[in-house]
């Protein structure tokens, strides 16, 4: 492993945009709109793979990566204006090579001190674990990665302990072409190394796309992630859930009638848990043509829970999709996020590929439209306060943007 200690550079930037809307099965207020970070209008990539997560003092921690720059960066706001801090390098094309490989995710979560730490895949295809101190400088760990194998997607939560855990796609490359992906794990031990484990790898399923992460009331991590695609298997691409036991065991399925015979579904899952540790999450279902994955005819948007604590597992829902349109190529705007509540009631943002909005859900009703820009909400991430009030972080193609809103009750 590596360890870089990089120095905080502070950019403050101030509130520009508000818009009003009243979300009906919320109480009377408004949606405040707030472009953090503007880029290049030449060059739509800043906001890109955003996270998003609430202190105890409803301060909200985001991170995200701008890709003109190569960099991760964070921000958090405080005193009506955000504050932007540069974390780390990522493979891109202005660094004059060639990229391969793809920061597909930042995660963002808070250390029990209030300390923000940000995974994400950084140079070569690496995993990196962000710390930020207290002092306000980031170490930057290098916790897995090499020639042959890269990782794309992760998802970190520190659990009940106080220790840091990441779920994450780890992909072999032989002469930089992609083989079959496996779901790792990694997780801080006492002296501050990590140990980098497996959770699912079923030898040719090619498994652990897109993982979220969650710990329940026990302390018992739970992933949702996607199983990819493969030509023999009769379901071409599937949700898969996976759950540790106190033993640190991992048992693995795939929920029932989550996804048909020749459909594809579990694109960008969402993973949350209420107040009983039943698992919601919200996910991405394609439905096609037998053996014929690219003739698709429709995209849904949809809401599963499952009780963990019964044994067996037991499905509970699978609600009307918030989202339905007709589709004919593969999901790169897939862009969903679920939170739940301190009143168990569900918080989803997507974006709505149709009429190209950022739209959001309260309690599995009716969407309305936050952002009607156009192109304005891909690679949302949301998060509530303690006042069940949500704050969503997106990406507005048209101004190159990174944007948040918040829902201000009256």
């Amino acid at each position: 492993m590596r360890l870089h200690h990089v120095p905080v550079k502070p950019v403050v930037l101030v509130l520009l945009l508000a818009a009003i809307l009243v979300t009906p099965a919320m109480a009377a207020g408004h949606w405040d709109i707030t472009r953090v970070e503007n880029g290049s209008l030449n060059d739509n990539t800043d906001g890109l793979y955003t996270s998003i997560v609430m202190d105890r003092n409803n301060i909200p921690h985001a991170a995200w990566v701008n890709e003109a720059r190569g960099q991760v960066e964070y921000g958090t706001y405080r005193d009506t204006r955000w504050t932007i801090e540069r974390v780390g390098p990522i493979d891109h094309m202005a660094s004059g090579r060639t990229r391969t490989y793809y920061t597909f995710t930042t995660s963002i979560d808070l250390d029990p001190q209030g300390n923000p730490a940000i995974s994400y895949a950084g140079i070569e295809g690496h995993l990196y674990f962000a710390h930020r101190e207290t002092n306000g400088t980031w170490i930057i760990t290098d916790i897995a990665g090499s020639d042959t194998r890269k990782h794309q997607w992760s998802s970190l939560r520190y659990d009940h302990t106080g220790r840091p855990h990441i779920a994450f796609t780890a992909k072999p490359y032989v002469a930089d072409v992609p083989h079959l992906a496996i779901l790792s794990w990694a997780w801080q031990k006492d002296d501050k190394s990590w140990q980098v484990d497996t959770i699912d790898d079923p030898g040719n399923k090619d498994v652990g796309y897109e993982p979220s992460l969650a710990f329940d009331s026990q302390n018992r991590a739970i992933v949702v992630y996607r199983k990819g695609y493969t030509l023999h298997d009769a379901y071409f691409e599937y949700l898969k859930i996976a759950r540790q036991d106190e033993n640190g065991s991992w048992e693995a399925f795939r929920p029932v009638n989550s996804c048909g015979t020749y459909d594809s579904c579990g694109f960008h899952p969402s993973l949350a848990l209420d107040s009983r540790d039943n698992a919601h999450f919200v996910h991405y279902t394609v439905s096609g043509q037998p053996k014929n994955k690219l003739s698709c005819t429709n995209r849904e948007l949809k809401h599963l829970s499952i009780e963990l604590s019964a044994n067996p597992w037991i499905q509970r829902w699978d609600v009307p999709p918030y989202h339905r349109d007709h589709w004919s190529l593969l999901p790169i705007d897939a862009w969903d996020s679920l939170a739940i509540d301190s009143a168990d009631k569900t918080h989803v943002s997507f974006y709505d590929t149709i009429e190209k909005h950022l739209k959001y859900s309260y309690a599995d009703g009716d969407p309305v439209t936050i952002d009607e820009g156009v192109n304005a909400g891909r690679c949302n991430a949301i998060a509530v306060d303690s006042g069940g009030n949500p704050w969503i972080i997106y990406h507005d193609d048209t101004n190159n943007a990174v944007k948040v809103a918040r829902w201000m009750p009256e």
